[in-house]
């Protein structure tokens, strides 16, 4: 059986790999220089250095071995925005960030021998405006300075974060080797395959190709999810504020009243309505 191999020193791919049941592999990190040819889009970017370090990587394997190779990427106007040199830096990025779309870019190359496969994904990312102190207090936990564009989406950096508009990484129960916590209920005579999680596992590790399009599977349910997730924040703030949901769809109705309390029930925490 073919060896995988992890071509990046990064933690969090790391964790992207043991999510998806790929648990024993190498990490080689070669020496790669990251400069790219001009004229080139954001995507071709990202693809053109994680490609870059697939050949660099390569030979430090075999042919058999497999070899994964990643680069992210952010990028406000067309500009790239690196990792933040010091604290002063990661405040001009984070600063420069406030109340507008930036794009983050990330580019994966699955390599084996000669057979080379490279994809792409950007989502596109729009911080909320927050004061200066709020920015300092961010970089003093340490969590911007090896990030790109000074932030990490999956840490405390998630709550500069407006919205998304693109996908966010996610992985399923099953990958997790939880209990699924849904049920599909066939309608006619159906036949049933079961996939054992080693299984799975092992499945990756003989078709590397095939992460990519479990990725991209997970990125369009991912999408779905935020979706309504973002309804769902609009719904607890709207129904939060009688006065202003009044204010924007008329008057206080039953159908509102139910919702409310509803919401309430479930969210205690966010509504402090005073007992009369």
């Amino acid at each position: 059986m073919s060896r995988s191999v992890l071509a990046s020193g990064s933690p969090r791919r790391q964790e992207l790999l043991n999510r998806i049941g790929i648990t024993d592999f190498d990490i080689r990190v070669p020496q790669t220089d990251e400069h790219y040819p001009t004229g080139l889009t954001p995507a071709q970017i990202v693809e053109y250095i994680s490609r870059e370090k697939a050949d660099a990587a390569a030979k430090l394997c075999t042919p058999e071995e497999i070899v994964i190779t990643a680069d992210t990427m952010v990028f406000l106007d067309d500009q790239r925005l690196g990792k933040p040199q010091d604290e002063a830096d990661a405040l001009r990025m984070l600063t420069a960030l406030q109340g507008r779309r930036h794009t983050v870019c990330t580019g994966v190359t699955v390599r084996q021998g000669d057979r080379v496969l490279t994809e792409s994904e950007a989502t596109g990312v729009i911080f909320r405006p927050a004061e200066e102190s709020e920015l300092r207090a961010y970089i003093a936990t340490g969590e911007p300075m090896d990030k790109a564009g000074s932030y990490g989406v999956q840490g405390k950096g998630a709550l500069l974060v407006e919205r998304l508009e693109g996908d966010f990484f996610n992985v399923t129960s099953f990958l997790e080797s939880r209990p699924r916590n849904t049920t599909a209920v066939a309608l006619e005579n159906t036949i049933v395959s079961e996939i054992t999680y080693d299984n799975f596992s092992a499945y990756f590790r003989e078709k590397p190709a095939k992460i990519m399009s479990l990725l991209q599977h997970m990125s369009a349910r991912m999408r779905q999810m935020q979706k309504a997730y973002v309804d769902t924040c609009h719904a607890l703030e709207v129904y939060g504020d009688k006065a202003k949901l009044a204010a924007e769809h008329g008057e206080w109705t039953d159908s509102h009243n139910r919702t409310y309390n509803l919401l309430k029930a479930m969210f205690p925490s966010m509504y402090h309505e005073e007992e009369k």
